[in-house]
C-alpha cells in the first residue's frame, strides 16, 4: 500500500533491493520515508554551502591535493593550513576580498581546518571549514618599552605630580613633614600649613626650594589654625596667590592627641572639644574648601588622616578615636558628594608611628609593648606612610575613592 500524501515526504536516495527507489517507496521497506525539511532549513543549508565554496576559492586552493583533485584524499579527511600560508595566499586575492581573506590577514588567525567527503562515483566534495582563532587575551599584547620610547624622544620621564599644587596641613612635623618632602620629590609644589613655631616649617621649605635650584620656588609656608574657618580660607588664598588658581591636592594631616590618655569617664569637655576642634572640625573645614576650590576634570585628590586606633579601640583613646571615626565617615560621604567631578577622597589610617605625638606620655616599657604587638615587631616610621599618601595623590590611584587605607604593619 502506498502511503498517501507522498508530496510531503522525500526519499533518502539509497538503493533498495538492488534498484533505485522511485517516486514512491512502500512503507516498511529499507530507506523508508521521512518528513521533508522545512523550506527555511533547506535554504539555510544552501547558503552555508555557497559560503563554504566562496571561502575555499578565497583562500586560494585550500583543500586541493597536489594532483589537482579536491580534498585530502580520504573520506572525512582533515587538512590544516597555517596562518602564514593563508596570509601569503590572501595577498593574491581580489581587492573585494572576503571574510576569510580578512581573517587571514588578522594577527590572531591561527589555522583553518578543511574537511572533505567522498561522494558516490569517487568524487569528493568540500564539506565544511572551521576557522580557529586564538583568543586575544591568551597572550597579552606586546607594548613598546617605556624607557626606550623616552630615550628615542630624547627626554626623561616626568614626575607623577609634576606641576601640581598640594596643600598639606600639619606639614611641618611628624608624618606631615615626611608627606611634604615626598610629594615634593614627586614634582608637586607644596603649601606647608603649620601652627606655632615657624622654625621647622621655614627650614623644611628652605631645603625644598634649595633642591629645586633655578626652577623657581617649590614650597611656601603658611601659618594657619585648621580649627578656624577664617584661617583655613586664608591658607587656600595664600596657595592660589603663590602658585596660581589651579589647586589639585589637599592633604589634611594636622592632628591632636591628648598625652594624658584619659578614660572616657575622666575626659573633660575641654579635652573633648580640643580633640574634635583639630581632628574633626579642622578636617571638615579643609575638605569644605577643597570641595569648593579644587579644579574639576580629573586628577584632583583629597587625602584625610584617620588612625588605626579606630579599629583597635584601645582604652584611653575615647575622644581621639571618636574624632578619627568621624573623619572616616565624612571622607566616605565626601567621595560620594563629589561624584562626576573627577575628585577622589580617601583616608589614610596609620598605626603607631615614631613621631613626637606618639611618644608623648608613653614610657619606654609601653613603647616596647606596642612594638611587640605589631607583627613586624617595630614601631612604624613616617617614611612608611608617606609613599601611600603619594600614591593616593597620583593618577595611578584614580580608581580608589571613598576608601580608608590602614597603614600599620598588621597592627590591626
Amino acid at each position: 500500500m502506498v502511503r498517501a500524501g507522498a508530496a510531503f515526504y522525500r526519499r533518502r536516495g539509497r538503493e533498495v533491493g538492488g534498484r533505485a527507489v522511485g517516486g514512491a517507496c512502500p512503507e516498511g521497506e529499507a530507506g523508508g520515508w521521512r518528513h521533508a525539511r522545512p523550506r527555511w532549513r533547506v535554504k539555510a543549508r544552501q547558503r552555508r554551502r555557497v559560503k563554504a565554496r566562496r571561502g575555499r576559492r578565497e583562500i586560494g586552493g585550500v583543500g586541493r591535493r597536489e594532483d589537482g583533485r579536491r580534498g585530502s584524499g580520504s573520506v572525512g579527511g582533515v587538512r590544516a593550513v597555517t596562518a602564514a600560508a593563508a596570509a601569503d595566499r590572501s595577498r593574491q586575492l581580489p581587492a573585494r576580498g572576503g571574510r576569510l581573506a580578512a581573517r587571514a590577514r588578522s594577527p590572531h588567525a591561527r589555522q583553518w581546518t578543511v574537511r572533505t567527503t567522498r561522494l558516490p562515483g569517487g568524487r569528493q566534495r568540500w564539506r565544511s571549514s572551521s576557522f580557529a582563532c586564538r583568543d586575544p587575551m591568551s597572550s597579552p599584547p606586546q607594548y613598546a618599552d617605556v624607557s626606550s620610547l623616552l630615550a628615542a624622544a630624547g627626554g626623561h620621564q616626568l614626575p607623577p605630580l609634576d606641576g601640581r599644587v598640594a596643600i598639606v596641613t600639619g606639614g611641618a612635623g611628624g608624618i606631615g613633614a615626611e608627606v611634604t618632602a615626598h610629594l615634593a620629590s614627586l614634582g608637586a609644589r607644596i603649601v606647608v600649613g603649620y601652627i606655632g613655631d615657624s622654625a621647622p616649617a621655614d627650614q623644611l621649605v628652605a631645603s625644598l626650594n634649595a633642591a629645586a635650584g633655578s626652577s623657581g620656588p617649590r614650597a611656601v609656608a603658611v601659618c594657619a589654625d585648621v580649627s578656624d574657618p577664617v584661617q583655613v580660607e586664608r591658607l587656600f588664598d595664600a596657595a592660589q596667590a603663590a602658585f596660581g588658581r589651579d589647586l589639585q591636592i589637599v592633604v589634611a594631616a594636622a592632628g591632636f592627641q591628648d598625652a594624658a590618655y584619659p578614660a572616657i569617664a575622666d575626659t573633660e569637655p575641654e579635652q573633648w572639644d580640643r580633640a574634635f576642634g583639630v581632628n574633626a572640625r579642622g578636617t571638615f573645614l579643609c575638605c569644605r574648601q577643597a570641595a569648593r576650590r579644587l579644579v574639576r576634570g580629573g586628577g584632583r585628590r583629597i587625602v584625610t588622616f584617620s588612625s588605626s586606633n579606630v579599629a583597635s579601640l584601645r582604652p584611653g583613646y575615647g575622644a581621639y578615636v571618636a574624632t578619627k571615626a568621624a573623619v572616616e565617615a565624612m571622607t566616605k560621604v565626601l567621595a560620594k558628594e563629589l561624584a562626576g567631578t573627577g575628585i577622589t577622597a580617601n583616608s589614610v589610617a596609620p598605626g603607631p608611628v615614631a613621631t613626637p605625638m606618639f611618644y608623648a606620655g608613653k614610657s619606654e616599657e609601653r613603647v616596647r609593648v606596642v612594638a611587640n604587638e605589631c607583627p613586624m615587631k617595630r614601631i612604624g616610621e613616617p617614611a612608611d606612610v608617606a609613599p601611600v599618601v603619594g600614591f593616593l595623590c597620583s593618577d595611578a590611584a584614580g580608581w580608589i575613592n571613598g576608601q580608608v587605607i590602614r597603614v600599620n604593619g598588621g597592627y590591626v
